[in-house]
């Protein structure tokens, strides 16, 4: 359950992640 939210969360938040690069710097 955690593995697949992860991956999911992460595939979505990429979008944002380019805008904002929170998500990049966290892993």
């Amino acid at each position: 359950m955690g593995a697949r939210f992860s991956v999911e969360g992460v595939k979505r938040s990429s979008t944002r992640a380019s805008s904002e690069t929170s998500i990049d710097d966290r892993n």
